[in-house]
């Protein structure tokens, strides 16, 4: 499942640049593979050499509020 919902999602934001899709599509799929937790996405972003731009991780905080409301 962690597999083929990371291709569609990748293939989905990516399609004009395909040559990123399998790189995103292994961070989604290891993201979800570790719940998405925080410190676990933090290590795979670092090992990747990634960041998260400031309005990505305000986007980030913004959506889990809002999903911790709705529980």
């Amino acid at each position: 499942f962690a597999t083929n919902f990371a291709d569609e999602i990748s293939q989905g934001l990516l399609f004009e640049k395909a040559d990123q899709i399998p790189l995103l599509a292994e961070l989604i799929k290891i993201g979800s593979l570790m719940g998405f937790h925080a410190a676990a996405v933090e290590y795979l972003l670092k090992s990747k050499n990634l960041q998260l731009f400031p309005e990505d991780e305000e986007f980030l905080n913004t959506a889990s509020l809002g999903r911790s409301r709705n529980r």
